[in-house]
């Protein structure tokens, strides 16, 4: 019988693990050990992406960071600077006092609260530039290109996610798989 890992938590307690390993092998001297321990850094990075970028919540992503800093500081040290978790939907969407469209309405009303949204995680100048490629996308108040939030259909949010995420496949996954999962 094969064990399935949905949660991902076994992963993640190998992960920092194989975390700790690669900080030993780092403090011996031996040029070959440490050349190891750099690749083995790396692959830790890139495992803590995928972990990280893999659907959970944006509340079980915060809960990560506090119980797991050591899984989001690989991911810091693989991009290179500070990360952020971000809403796969914007949460201007969100609030009560905004008229949607009805299918748009349905996903919100499925989430109830903005942290149980799915959530990815980003470097801080991809954070920027994804949150403004989505105000490109769809527009905002204010905007011509606006056509208001009233009009905004899944089909539109589809689209533009392709657009946002169009040079990010794991991300573009992760958010066509929230948007899809909550709208039917």
């Amino acid at each position: 019988m094969m064990y399935v890992d949905p949660s991902g938590h076994m992963f993640v307690a190998g992960a920092i693990d194989m975390l700790m390993v690669v900080d030993v092998l780092g403090s011996l001297r031996s040029s070959e050990v440490k050349y190891q321990a750099a690749r083995g850094a790396t692959m830790i990075g890139r495992a803590s992406e995928i972990v990280l970028n893999s659907g959970h919540s944006v509340r079980a992503l915060r809960a990560m960071r506090r119980n797991n800093k050591r899984l989001f500081e690989s991911f810091e040290k693989l991009v290179g600077e500070k990360v952020e978790i971000h809403h796969i939907l914007e949460k201007r969407f969100l609030p009560s006092n905004i008229k949607l469209s009805p299918e748009v309405e349905k996903i919100l009303q499925k989430l109830g609260h903005a942290d149980n949204m799915p959530g990815i995680v980003l470097s801080k100048s991809r954070h920027r530039i994804i949150t403004n490629r989505w105000i490109e996308a769809l527009g905002r108040r204010g905007m011509s290109s606006f056509k208001g939030y009233e009009n905004i259909t899944v089909e539109d949010l589809i689209n533009a996610a392709a657009k946002v995420y169009k040079d990010d496949p794991l991300q573009l996954n992760v958010v066509m798989k929230g948007i899809l999962n909550l709208a039917f």
